[in-house]
């Protein structure tokens, strides 16, 4: 217990205000990597960052664990909020991460498809730059399915064939808006980290 304890101090001591947007912005700058590469090896990369940058030691496996603890919070806040009839929740790094994370598949899922309602397409998934606040699953004429006649796995797959054709053009429009995501996050990172060490210095002086 006292081992625990000492740990989470430690933790505690570590995971400062600095140090976790440290680590997501960058968790950001090594997206594509962790797409294309080990793991690991990223995470071995970004410790070695944050132990230079901040003069603490930080290991590989505290960077995962941490981030999959941020991961998780930004999932179930926003899942709450997106409920209706409940309270918001608020949290210190959620527009942070967001502004890193709205637009992604895992996060938000692209379409989803019943015998019930049909096709519901998500529009900010599709790439349409409609804002987290707002998001919400409509259904798309365009791609919508006879729930009479088909099920949800064929209306699935009508609804990939029909978008196969823009995939080109989708490709390039992501590409466009993950560029434009990059230079919001270090915009509002950096004014934020500026905002934590005017609060510093204020509090030493």
């Amino acid at each position: 217990e006292q081992r625990e304890d000492e740990v989470q101090k430690h933790e505690k001591k570590i995971w400062t205000n600095e140090s976790i947007l440290r680590l997501i912005n960058l968790v950001e700058e090594f997206e594509e990597q962790f797409q294309n590469s080990i793991k690991k090896h990223i995470w071995m990369k970004i410790s070695k960052i944050l132990t230079t940058d901040l003069g603490t030691s930080i290991t590989w496996q505290q960077c995962d664990t941490k981030w999959k603890g941020l991961l998780k919070i930004y999932k179930d806040i926003k899942e709450h909020n997106s409920s209706s009839g409940r309270n918001r929740k608020r949290w210190e790094y959620f527009e942070v991460m967001n502004e890193m994370l709205h637009n992604k598949p895992e996060i938000t899922p692209v379409a989803t498809c019943s015998n019930t309602k049909g096709l519901m397409v998500n529009e900010e998934s599709s790439g349409t730059g409609k804002s987290t606040e707002d998001e919400e699953n409509i259904t798309d004429d365009k791609y919508s399915c006879d729930n009479k006649r088909k099920s949800s796995s064929t209306c699935a797959t009508d609804f990939f064939k029909k978008k196969r054709s823009s995939i080109g053009n989708a490709v390039e429009r992501r590409h466009q808006e993950k560029m434009q995501r990059q230079d919001d996050f270090l915009k509002c990172f950096n004014e934020y980290v500026g905002i934590l060490r005017d609060k510093k210095n204020s509090n030493d002086e």
